[in-house]
């Protein structure tokens, strides 16, 4: 009898796979530049504070009175403000280096956990967003400095030990943090949710002393950044030399889709949890316990799958079952029927690290700064009108309106647009050379 051999992708996803590739988990750390030790630093101590409030501070807006509409207005402004540092982040990141930018942006954040923190209005909020967006140089700075602290053969797989590191606080602290919270007066309680700022503000002093002491820079030619008006035309010869590569136009393209959907919804994700659906803080922080085992352990397979069949699939499957999970939050009547919102779209994790390795492949490492800053530059541009639509929609016809048009937009045009328009970077790896990369 002829020994039947299981698809290529199948064994990849087999329990041996996996075994062996947690075995290898430490060797692949140890392989790693000096600078890797600092992003599991800022993995574990965003785990933290994600676990603890993560599920909750979005209501925060709410607590000090913002209305939907509002808090619309809030993030368009942000978005608006952030345009100029996100440009010229980009361009000063691949001109003068990462680590001064990256902490720059540090400072500003820890104005923007101030100023919430004593916030006693919306108007409040309103500052604490601008002075977080003029902050968002660093975004760009971040990006290229930790793309350049993982070896190029474990894109995805270090950015999934980095999440690993990220999921033992993001799984147990979820339950801790809605005790605390119910305790100290809960979600819509004002006073309870400061405390997010505080642990904020620790972790941003811890980093910043971990950062100036133990890492170096990783842009290895620096060149000169001019004065007055020839700042401004430089960046726009960079700019037109970004955008002249083909796929560059398509996916930034596909970021201000994405990004219309993301901010279309996102300000108001809490609200219509715990005010619509009427969710408690202890029933949602199990459901993030429980959803955030299954995303890391899918998140493996990911990053297996990602490191050898390539970027794309796992990415297009991922989304495919995430448009299966928002079908059940659309039409939640009470917090039960987010179980299956929360448990489904766990295992779209099975992206991994694909979707960071394709950003950090796109385009080459000469362009790394200014290509994380054109992005969110772009993912920048709807984050000035969706919000705001996301509010008018909210407060006009339904709570429910802004993810309606959000789910339209995702998964009938933003998904085919993915499979047909993005090409695979795998391949084309980190080049230092356009035409060596198979997509031009």
């Amino acid at each position: 009898m002829s020994r039947v051999i299981a698809p290529r992708w199948l064994r990849m996803l087999g329990p041996w796979e996996i075994r062996g590739y947690v075995r290898s988990a430490r060797e692949v750390i140890d392989r790693q530049p000096q600078n890797f030790r600092f992003w599991v630093l800022v993995y574990v101590l965003s785990g933290v504070y994600s676990g603890l409030f993560g599920a909750y501070i979005g209501m925060y807006p709410r607590a000090v009175g913002a209305t939907a509409a509002q808090i619309g207005f809030i993030s368009g402004v942000a978005a608006i403000v952030a345009w100029v540092p996100q440009l010229l982040g980009g361009f000063l990141t691949d001109r003068y280096g990462r680590r001064w930018l990256l902490a720059g942006g540090w400072i500003f954040e820890a104005g923007m956990c101030l100023v919430s923190y004593f916030a006693r209005d919306w108007t409040w909020l309103l500052v604490s967003g601008i002075v977080a967006s003029l902050g968002a140089f660093g975004g760009s700075a971040s990006g290229a400095f930790m793309a350049e602290s993982i070896n190029e053969k474990d894109r995805a797989k270090g950015t999934m030990l980095l999440s690993t590191l990220a999921a033992v606080p993001v799984i147990a602290l979820p339950p801790v943090g809605a005790a605390l919270i119910s305790k100290l007066g809960g979600v819509k309680d004002v006073d309870a949710l400061r405390i997010y700022f505080l642990l904020n503000l620790v972790r941003i002093l811890v980093l910043f002393a971990y950062f100036s002491l133990r890492t170096t820079e990783t842009l290895n030619s620096r060149r000169t950044v001019s004065k007055g008006f020839s700042v401004f035309s430089e960046l726009v010869s960079d700019l037109r030399e970004l955008i002249a590569i083909k796929r560059v136009r398509i996916y930034l393209a596909y970021t201000l889709m994405s990004g219309f959907a993301g901010y279309l919804v996102g300000p108001f994700q809490a609200i219509v949890i715990y005010e619509v659906i009427g969710a408690s803080p202890v029933f949602i922080g199990l459901l993030t316990s429980a959803s955030s085992v299954i995303s890391y352990a899918v998140m493996t397979l990911g990053a297996v799958w990602s490191d050898r069949i390539g970027r794309k699939k796992p990415i297009v499957v991922a989304s495919v079952i995430s448009g299966v999970g928002w079908a059940f939050f659309l039409f939640a009547k009470d917090q039960n029927m987010l179980v299956p919102f929360y448990i489904i779209t766990s295992f779209s994790a099975l992206s991994g690290g694909a979707a960071s390795a394709l950003v950090m492949e796109y385009v080459p490492t000469s362009m790394r700064g200014r290509w994380y800053g054109t992005v969110n530059f772009v993912s920048l541009i709807p984050g000035a009108i969706a919000p705001v639509v996301g509010g008018w929609l909210f407060d006009t016809f339904s709570p429910r309106a802004p993810y309606y048009v959000f789910y339209i937009i995702c998964f009938p045009l933003i998904i085919p647009f993915f499979l047909k328009f993005i090409p695979e970077t795998m391949k084309a790896g980190d080049q230092d050379q356009l035409g060596q990369s198979p997509v031009t």
